[in-house]
């Protein structure tokens, strides 16, 4: 199966493979994947166009306080993988009330491009963690069942115990090492590996904590951009911004008001930053009042959080960016919500005291954190 990847591109676009339109985009700061394995020429050359475009009706979610260059601004890719392979994981930390044990559960998805001859045989999951030293804490071999008619694997879940474990926070960012391999018959097909921060996000009364102690975060809003690259920025340039952010003393990051590269939130793991990371829809408001943009609303949501729900770093997830209270925005945070409920989502708008939603004034009970702009 042959995949293309694009992670950013601004505004929004159509694809062609071979002169064939195989898909289309309009969300700028997001990554966008498409199958186009029956679109490939296995024997001689392939020929992939992008027509990318400034003007559609999602643009003004993207249209922020930033200059608003436009074009093919982060990675494109090609990824080969077998017809059978995981695609999906997800990764959830629980710790006891003493932290002195931890509970990783991990959920995966294995997809299989169905054959004459139905299902894989002897499919299995190899799973390994190791500790931040690079000793295995956890090595085990599960097999995948079959549901509907034996032609579908059903998920395979499963957790692994830690004891004393070496917990993840902005001061000691200790990372663990998981990785995954799917087997057909003792046949490897794929291999994933993710780094995993265990840590724990709370809150109590007024209160945030990590891993059950107090935290203050001083922290920047930062947008991806840059003076000599534009939009197009490099590890070079996040590095840069990093350590200088470490050497100010700041533990705390908002993704105003996009998700950034995916490499950046690896380095936020690895250096040890708390992000609150944003749903992409900063202005646009007269879309957040029409039901016909609740899909667009939600699938924006469905991207930022199973792309980046694994990252130790994400502590918060933002809803918007200072936008009215609709029936759209609150539709938006519960699907968050239901998407991810072991981490408060937070409303970075404006001052609710005059606002209205049916006969309630102020914010509606889902909402963990109000991040009140220009009290």
């Amino acid at each position: 199966q042959i995949f293309i990847y694009f992670e950013g591109v601004s505004f929004g676009f159509e694809l062609y493979v071979n002169g064939e339109q195989t898909g289309s985009f309009t969300s700028a700061f997001q990554q966008y994947e498409q199958d186009i394995t029956k679109q490939i020429e296995w024997d001689g050359e392939n020929l992939i166009a992008l027509n990318v475009f400034k003007n559609h009706p999602q643009v003004g979610f993207d249209s922020n306080d930033a200059w608003s260059l436009s074009g093919i601004y982060r990675d494109v890719y090609l990824v080969a993988l077998p017809k059978t392979f995981i695609n999906d994981f997800t990764v959830t930390t629980n710790l006891s009330d003493d932290m002195s044990r931890a509970s990783i559960d991990v959920k995966t998805i294995t997809h299989v491009v169905r054959e004459r001859d139905g299902k894989v045989k002897d499919l299995s999951l190899k799973a390994s963690f190791l500790n931040p030293d690079g000793r295995m804490i956890f090595n085990q071999e599960i097999p995948v069942s079959w549901l509907n008619y034996e032609y579908h694997p059903g998920p395979v879940n499963f957790q692994i115990e830690v004891d004393n474990p070496k917990l993840w926070n902005a001061e000691h960012p200790h990372l663990y090492q998981l990785t995954l391999t799917l087997m057909a018959g003792g046949e490897i097909l794929q291999t994933v590996d993710k780094k995993i921060g265990i840590r724990k996000v709370s809150i109590d009364g007024n209160v945030l904590k990590i891993n059950g102690e107090p935290v203050k975060m001083k922290g920047v809003c930062r947008h991806e951009i840059h003076p000599a690259v534009g939009r197009a920025l490099r590890e070079e340039h996040w590095r840069q911004d990093l350590e200088m952010m470490k050497k100010g003393n700041i533990n705390a990051i908002r993704t105003s008001h996009y998700p950034p590269h995916p490499r950046f939130l690896e380095l936020c793991d690895e250096y040890g930053f708390y992000v609150n990371c944003e749903v992409p829809f900063g202005f646009g408001e007269e879309m957040l009042f029409n039901p016909l943009h609740l899909g667009d609303l939600l699938a924006r949501a469905d991207r930022t959080i199973s792309r980046d729900k694994n990252h130790a770093s994400v502590v918060i997830w933002s809803v918007g960016n200072e936008n009215p209270l609709t029936e759209n925005v609150i539709k938006t945070a519960q699907y968050v919500k239901m998407l991810d409920p072991t981490r408060p989502i937070l409303f970075p708008h404006n001052n609710f005291r005059n606002e209205r939603f049916g006969q309630a004034t102020g914010l509606p009970d889902l909402v963990d954190i109000y991040a009140t702009h220009y009290p």
